[in-house]
């Protein structure tokens, strides 16, 4: 039985990717989302995705590679970067919902969650159901509590080399 990439050849058949996740710990179910959606490895699992996935693993979140590629970036993009990743938002509309509370309590605004809903039903062209609103009211709510918290601990994550 050949080894490679610490996998044994009778491993390397029929993997999820929570088979993936497992062994290879520095990536996130949507790290390998991203891979499988700009069609750097492919969807079932072959031997050869997992080799490309042990290389991109190797180097995976290490701060070498985050500097470097940062050091060809704007710092206004950086910032952006590290404001989008600070928000804790996963969709287009999470963030458009972290970024309208966000301006609306810095510019003092009072917060009505109705309003933000139906903009942002009209702004997405999303439909109208229970479920959803629910899930804007949700994400309304924990995006306050974020930034109370933020407020608290002085951590507003405008670090003065972005601004």
């Amino acid at each position: 039985m050949q080894k490679q990439n610490n996998l044994t050849a009778d491993t390397q058949n029929n993997l999820t990717i929570d088979d993936v996740l497992k062994k290879f710990k520095r990536f996130r179910k949507k790290d390998i989302n991203f891979f499988i959606k700009h069609r750097i490895i492919s969807y079932p699992l072959t031997v050869n995705d997992l080799y490309i996935l042990d290389l991109i693993h190797r180097v995976w979140r290490k701060h070498e590679l985050i500097e470097l590629m940062l050091s060809g970036m704007k710092k206004k993009n950086i910032a952006n970067i590290v404001n989008r990743a600070l928000s804790g938002c996963d969709s287009k509309l999470d963030m458009w919902i972290y970024s309208r509370v966000k301006n609306k309590r810095e510019l003092g605004e009072k917060i009505y969650t109705k309003q933000i809903v139906s903009e942002a039903i009209s702004l997405f062209k999303l439909k109208k159901d229970k479920k959803l609103i629910q899930h804007i009211k949700t994400q309304i709510k924990k995006v306050k509590e974020r930034l109370k918290t933020q407020k608290r601990r002085h951590k507003m994550p405008e670090p003065e080399i972005f601004v």
